[in-house]
């Protein structure tokens, strides 16, 4: 008879990883293989004559392929589990559906209207201690303050478009919150979309730690701008492609052409960031590693040119 040979288990005895080693692992793994910084491809020279505006089928509905990245959850330097990335998203990434309806044109001195109140509205949302939001909600007023500087400043080369992006962008995370707070305050099942649910609970857990508000609200920015740029952005570009391609039929409107003013429309993010973090009462070495993790610009341009290659 043979010798049985009797393993004893391995402890593992490795050392979990830093705080600042998980900001480094987070880092690389949202590193830009798409060269998102390179701004040249989104310059905007309509067409000469300008095409004929796409149809809108009746049926449009594109579901796109997964993105190769998804993050597992929202980055959280406080749980290193939180920042392994697997090729499958766990929430799926909802299906972009061209819109059928007529949208009614809406002047820009409207629109700046329109985007004053949202900013109001997510700074109160920022100084409600009981949403568990309240930092990204914080900061998206402070966002919402820029983009109506850079529209003052004349920045934008299509101002309507870009702002009906903005505002469409803005409205998905409103509805949803109101679900969310609503739900809380009634009992009864959220409505809210699944990846802000998601985001919702993840900032009630860090709610829930023994940490400086500044630190809560610094998560929950991350948690925030993980569910709305992975999971909206690419829904309200589809939507502002539709309105352009309705209301501005003499222009060119295949899907870079939204480039050029969605990229100047993050020029500012790392300087609000800033704004942000010393509202918070933040020290600025966290700011600095906050801007080096998050990369808000790149994040979006990824996403970005993702959409472009979804839709054509």
């Amino acid at each position: 008879m043979g010798t049985t040979t009797m393993t004893t288990p391995k402890t593992n005895t490795e050392t979990p990883p830093s705080f600042l080693q998980r900001f480094a692992n987070a880092y690389r793994s949202e590193a830009d293989p798409f060269g998102a910084n390179d701004f040249s491809t989104f310059s905007h020279q309509p067409a000469s004559p300008p095409p004929s505006p796409t149809p809108l089928a009746s049926a449009d509905v594109i579901s796109p392929p997964i993105p190769p990245f998804y993050a597992q959850h929202a980055f959280s330097p406080f749980d290193p589990n939180q920042n392994v990335f697997i090729d499958r998203p766990i929430i799926p990434p909802p299906a972009l559906i061209r819109r059928t309806s007529p949208s009614v044109a809406v002047p820009v001195e409207n629109q700046r209207k329109l985007l004053q109140k949202l900013a109001q509205t997510f700074k109160e949302q920022g100084e409600d201690p009981q949403n568990p939001l309240r930092g990204f909600s914080h900061a998206y007023g402070n966002t919402i303050a820029s983009h109506l500087d850079q529209l003052d400043k004349g920045c934008f080369n299509e101002p309507e478009i870009i702002n009906h992006f903005a505002i469409d962008f803005a409205q998905r995370y409103q509805k949803n919150h109101d679900a969310l707070k609503r739900a809380e305050a009634t009992g009864q099942p959220s409505t809210a979309e699944p990846h802000w649910q998601k985001a919702w609970e993840q900032g009630k857990e860090i709610d829930a730690l023994p940490l400086p508000e500044g630190a809560r609200k610094s998560a929950q920015i991350l948690y925030g701008k993980d569910a709305h740029i992975d999971y909206d952005l690419k829904r309200s570009l589809t939507e502002a492609l539709d309105y352009k391609i309705e209301h501005f039929a003499n222009l060119d409107n295949s899907p870079a052409t939204l480039g050029k003013d969605f990229a100047t429309a993050g020029d500012h993010f790392n300087t609000t960031a800033i704004q942000t973090a010393s509202e918070m009462g933040l020290p600025k070495v966290l700011v600095t590693l906050g801007n080096f993790i998050s990369d808000v610009p790149g994040h979006r341009l990824r996403r970005f040119k993702e959409w472009v290659s979804e839709l054509f």
